[in-house]
């Protein structure tokens, strides 16, 4: 008898370990803040005024530093009057502003000598990863629960990393709320608001004749 019972109890811990073993989907991937501005001073100081201006919402700044051939969308070739029309940056309520503040606050990467793109987001992820299955957990000790409550189980804590984001999910999640899978295979719930995306908005900066120029304001793929 007790022998019977020995090898159910051993039954079942072995049923646990099959339904609780962790299988690794995909590789833990770091993705470290970057911000290589200040290696070309003429930059520097650029982005510096340039915030200063979009603090102030300066429509008329914002034209002088817009390449008159920017790409604003994928398809639409209208330059910056396309620009101008897409973003309604003479309306009051226009996103212009705090959308290129968000990017141009994140960091980002020289291309050459004469290129930068924002934000580092963008140009720190890797290939290895599909854009539009990952996205990027911003922030130090990111938790991510078993349900969508801040009093759930944590069932990892992630930092500056890339995560496996459940698009096609039929789950209700509240809007607050994205559904991810870890390395390991586990499904929670993590803040939307701690994730970004590598094809959110990104900028792009050229320099002409020691001039800078906005020439690039797109989002997606």
């Amino acid at each position: 008898m007790k022998k019977i019972l020995f090898i159910f109890i051993c039954l079942l811990f072995f049923d646990k370990v099959i339904i609780y073993a962790e299988t690794a989907t995909y590789k833990r991937c770091k993705v470290n803040f970057v911000d290589e501005a200040q290696k070309d001073n003429s930059f520097f100081k650029f982005r510096i005024e340039l915030l200063e201006h979009i603090e102030k919402k300066d429509v008329q700044y914002l034209l002088s530093i817009t390449d008159k051939n920017i790409i604003y969308s994928f398809g639409d070739d209208d330059g910056i009057k396309g620009f101008v029309d897409e973003w309604k940056i003479f309306e009051k309520d226009s996103k212009v502003w705090d959308v290129l503040k968000e990017v141009i606050n994140s960091g980002g990467r020289f291309e050459g000598e004469d290129i930068f793109f924002a934000p580092y987001t963008f140009t720190e992820f890797l290939d290895d990863y599909d854009v539009f299955e990952y996205n990027i957990v911003k922030g130090e000790n990111r938790k991510v629960y078993l349900k969508p409550d801040r009093n759930s189980y944590v069932l990892g804590i992630l930092s500056n990393e890339v995560i496996k984001i459940n698009n096609e999910t039929e789950e209700k999640i509240p809007e607050t709320w994205s559904l991810v899978t870890l390395y390991n295979g586990k499904k929670g719930y993590i803040l939307s608001r701690y994730l970004k995306s590598p094809i959110d908005f990104r900028v792009g900066f050229i320099k002409k004749k020691g001039v800078w120029k906005m020439n690039c304001f797109v989002e997606g793929d």
